[in-house]
This record gives structure tokens, sequence and C-alpha cells, in this order.
């Protein structure tokens, strides 16, 4: 996941940092989408600092990374790296700790693995954790100051600052999301039983008049066969709401089997 955020060029003042800072804060709680919401912050924070890459991986229940948000990196780049990284090196010693890292070269650092051979050179390094009532939601990692220069403690400070701005959004997303489906789940059980029990009920009555009728007229061959057609047919139409019903129950299921494995 990719962005061209574009990175301003001289944030030097204390007014331009808070400035910057207040509309990261704004920006990332106002977004209600989870997939969106960690894009903004990972582009937010590769502008804040001025760094090259920036990038947010969020943890696993098996201490690796599920998922790696990046800014400055196209997806060809991505992908020609190597593709995302699954909590290896540095990136997996900020998941066993609640400290920031912040190293002026990863590259003499005991705990980098290095490289895939066409993944871009980086050597400046911020870990910053996201953590919400004891709770890690993700990380966030940042390379290489556009003027080159290590990572400050000023720097440190504002990301620091942007990781608990970035813990609220993300638990407000996660919530919003949560009540979404619920609303969709409800929805769902609500046309189910609309189908139940009021179309499958009324087209069953309609079958059952037919079959009454048939016994109380006289029928050619040719319109005993055209009523069990008539009535064959109204078989299937319930058959095949039965099978819609049972549709909708599966994508709830299969909904919350998937949000349970976000979650974990």
């Amino acid at each position: 996941m990719n962005t061209s955020t574009p990175v301003p060029q001289n944030p030097n003042s204390a007014a331009t940092t808070l400035d910057a800072l207040s509309r990261a804060a704004t920006a990332i709680t106002r977004e209600l989408s989870l997939p969106r919401t960690l894009q903004t912050i990972t582009d937010i924070a590769r502008e804040l600092v001025q760094a090259r890459y920036a990038a947010l991986g969020v943890p696993d229940e098996d201490g690796g990374l599920k998922a790696f948000i990046t800014s400055g990196m196209g997806p060809d780049e991505i992908r020609h790296s190597g593709g995302e990284p699954h909590g290896q090196g540095l990136l997996g010693a900020l998941l066993e700790t609640d400290a920031t890292i912040r190293l002026d070269d990863l590259t003499q650092d005991g705990r980098s693995v290095g490289f895939p051979p066409e993944h871009p050179m980086m050597r400046r390094f911020l870990g910053v954790p996201i953590i919400s009532h004891g709770e890690r939601l993700g990380n966030l990692y940042l390379t290489d100051p556009l003027d080159n220069e290590p990572f400050s403690e000023d720097d440190e400070r504002l990301i620091v600052l942007l990781a608990n701005h970035a813990a609220v959004a993300i638990a407000n997303a996660r919530l919003s999301e949560q009540l979404q489906q619920i609303a969709q789940s409800r929805e769902r059980d609500r046309i189910g039983m609309e189908l139940h029990d009021g179309v499958i009920q009324s087209v069953y009555a309609i079958g059952m008049k037919l079959e009454i009728l048939r016994g109380q007229f006289p029928m050619s061959a040719e319109q005993a066969n055209q009523y069990q057609s008539v009535i064959g047919d109204l078989n299937q139409i319930i058959e095949d709401i039965r099978q819609y019903i049972r549709n909708l129950r599966s994508a709830r299921e299969e909904q919350a089997t998937f949000k349970q494995r976000l979650d974990n």
C-alpha cells in the first residue's frame, strides 16, 4: 500500500511543527476506514520528520507482522525489494519492546538482518510503537531523513506524539468497522427472517391451494402435467429462497471469522 503524499521542504520552525502535528491529529481522527487510517498515519509520519521512507507494521499473534503499510515506496519498488517483511531484524526487535529505537546507522546494529538485493539502502532508523491501553496496535518505522542527518530527539518526540494520536484513531476506526459489521449482520438477519416468515410461507400457501384445486376438478393428462409443472416451479422458488437465506448466514459467519483474524 502506498501513496505519493508530498513532503514539505521547510518544517524547521516550532510553529510549523505544531501546525503539522495539529493537522495530522485532525486528519487521522477524521478517517473511520481502518485501511485508510493506517495509510494516513504512515504518510503523515513521513511528512512530520521529513523521512524518505515510512512504514506502519501491524503485529500478528505469532510475533510477526500481518500487515505492512508503506509511504515513499511505489508498488514496483516494493515488489522488486522482496515484498512485504515479516517482522525480522529491527522490525521484530521493536515488536518485543515498548521503547522507541533510534539509530544513526542501522547497518551497524547487531539486530539488523540486512536487506534483500534490490531493496533501497537505508541507514538512519526511527521505530516507535503504537500502544493503546497496553495493547500494541502497530509500530511506526521511519528511515533516512531527506537531509541525510540522523533522526533527532525532537523527531523522536514528534513521532511519539503522533503514535499517541494514532492509537486513538486506530481504536476509533476498529470500533467503527465493528459497528458497521453488527449493523450489516442485523440487516441480513432481518432480510432472512422476512424471506422465511413472509415470502416462503406465501409461496407455500399458493402451492397448497393449487394442490387442493387439482383434486377438485377433473383434468386431462396435459392439464395435470401443467399443474404439476407449476407446483414444481413454486417448490423450486422456495428452495432458491432458502438457499439465499443460507448464503446470508454464511456471509455473516465468514465476515465474523475474518474480523476475528484481523483482531487476533
